[in-house]
């Protein structure tokens, strides 16, 4: 046989393998009758085009719209002392901007730089000093890379094998090969110091082994835990930080509740921290939800039967803004989660799944909740703030 018929005898079997393919997910997949986007039916590129768009999760809400819908308290109290040096920087630095007339500060930046140095401190008891100094911002933007690569690879598999690496490795090079670089001279650093020099989440999980083979943890092991801890505990914490500024600066109302609620809780910002009278302070955790919010028997949704053994997903920022759970949802009202009916107070905390559930929920929630709280009530006791107008100019 030569080459062109070889070449032709490939193309008829890969022709052949699509048209078994897409027949079968057209025609007789388990799923084939709910409704969708017919793109979807058959091919993946429809996700990955929206993850390099990076407007996935809004995709997969209008198509709900079209179609329908480990970390311990004891261990937090410990690493608490941790969290309040980063935190009072914070409030200095914000302190620091408010001399001069016409004062704007992106509060996203400022809590992203939070975020990540916090997490440095919790993960190697290292101060990456982000909100003070430029050195270490690449982390972020390589981290973003990182991020992005993983999504696209998530959403369609295929992009790797076919080589989509030789794309991105310019990319990848230039600012996710730094991060990573990074983090490693982190963790070789941190295991210079000794195991237990520091209370941080190293001394966690250093002498953590394999439970079948007995093995201790390798530092390809550690890397991927630090690779893991990284944006799950700096990026989600600091986009819930700066979704709580935002909402807030837009409804004064609530803005004026909140800040009256922790002015009249504390004498002074020195005492804001874990304590019952942080916890007592019910609308503070109310505009936190707020701003996060935005078995073998068959599951039945909406009289359609889905089989045993088939995944099911749905979309975080669908659920959050889905009006049968949260009324009007794209209005901020953290008073929705102080609601006095136990119905209706169930079935939104029923619905809230900003951390995910049973034993794949995040073991970071009350780090979470404990580093906003601290960093929202220390904020609103020092200092006010408002939303900017579109003209430049604070409102």
């Amino acid at each position: 046989m030569d080459v062109p018929e070889m070449l032709s005898v490939i193309i008829r079997y890969i022709l052949y393998a699509i048209i078994i393919v897409y027949t079968y997910r057209i025609l007789f997949h388990p799923l084939h009758y709910l409704p969708g986007p017919f793109m979807e039916t058959f091919t993946d590129w429809h996700g990955a085009f929206y993850a390099i768009r990076k407007n996935l999760s809004l995709q997969i809400y209008r198509n709900h719209q079209k179609y329908g819908q480990g970390i311990n308290d004891r261990a937090m109290r410990e690493f608490e002392p941790l969290m309040l040096t980063p935190i009072d920087i914070f409030i200095k630095e914000l302190a620091k901007s408010t001399k001069g007339e016409n004062i704007i500060v992106d509060m996203t930046d400022r809590c992203r730089y939070l975020g990540f140095d916090i997490i440095g401190q919790l993960s190697f008891g290292t101060a990456l000093n982000m909100q003070t100094s430029t050195a270490n911002r690449f982390m972020l933007s390589g981290m973003d890379t990182s991020n992005f690569r993983i999504n696209l690879y998530m959403r369609f598999l295929l992009l790797k094998r076919a080589g989509m690496e030789l794309i991105l490795y310019p990319f990848i090079l230039t600012s996710q090969m730094a991060y990573y670089k990074k983090l490693r001279d982190l963790i070789i650093a941190r295991r210079a110091e000794g195991k237990h020099t520091r209370k941080d989440l190293y001394s966690f999980v250093v002498d953590a082994k394999d439970p079948d083979t007995g093995e201790g943890m390798r530092l390809r092991d550690i890397w991927s835990e630090a690779a893991f801890s990284m944006p799950a505990g700096g990026d989600t914490t600091s986009t819930a930080l700066a979704g709580a500024f935002f909402y807030l600066s837009r409804y004064p109302d609530c803005y004026g509740r909140l800040a009256q609620e922790i002015r009249s809780t504390f004498t002074s910002g020195s005492e804001i921290r874990h304590s019952t009278r942080l916890s007592s302070c019910t609308y503070l955790h109310a505009c936190i939800d707020e701003a996060i919010s935005n078995n073998e028997q068959p599951l039945v949704i909406k009289g359609q039967v889905i089989p045993p053994g088939t995944e099911v997903g749905v979309n975080i920022y669908t659920i959050h803004h889905n009006e049968e759970y949260f009324p009007d949802s794209y209005a901020s009202k953290p008073e929705r989660w102080l609601d006095k009916t136990p119905e209706r107070k169930k079935l939104m905390h029923d619905a809230f799944t900003a951390f995910s559930l049973g034993p794949l929920g995040c073991g970071g929630k009350a780090m979470a909740y404990r580093e906003t709280c601290i960093a929202i009530a220390k904020t609103f006791w020092y200092l006010d703030f408002e939303r900017l107008a579109q003209d430049g100019k604070a409102n």
